[in-house]
């Protein structure tokens, strides 16, 4: 329930996005690649938020602070290689386009 919660604030946001500057996002020049690599660090930064509610602010409720590291290595070891790797294949891509 929650991801599409996430999922509808997402599309509003976007919505908001295209009604105030009356762009879309392939219009924009956006660094795609650079996009990628960032979003591939969310699940090490979900794993360090849960190791620091661990360990220095000394959480009362540990589970979620388990929960969270769990869920960011299990996410770092699967999803974040497809990500760089895509990040890379396009990086490529703008490359070759910037040049010609």
């Amino acid at each position: 329930m929650l991801a599409v919660v996430q999922l509808l604030a997402l599309v509003l946001a976007y919505w908001a996005f295209r009604l105030i500057t009356k762009k879309r996002l392939r219009d924009l020049k956006i660094r795609w690649s650079l996009v990628a690599v960032l979003v591939g660090l969310t699940p090490a930064a979900y794993y360090f938020f849960g190791w620091l509610e661990k360990n220095v602010f000394g959480e009362i409720y540990t589970g979620h602070a388990d929960m969270a590291m769990l869920t960011g290595a299990m996410f770092t070891a699967f999803f974040t290689p497809a990500l760089f790797i895509a990040a890379l294949f396009q990086y490529l891509r703008e490359r070759k386009r910037r040049k010609s």
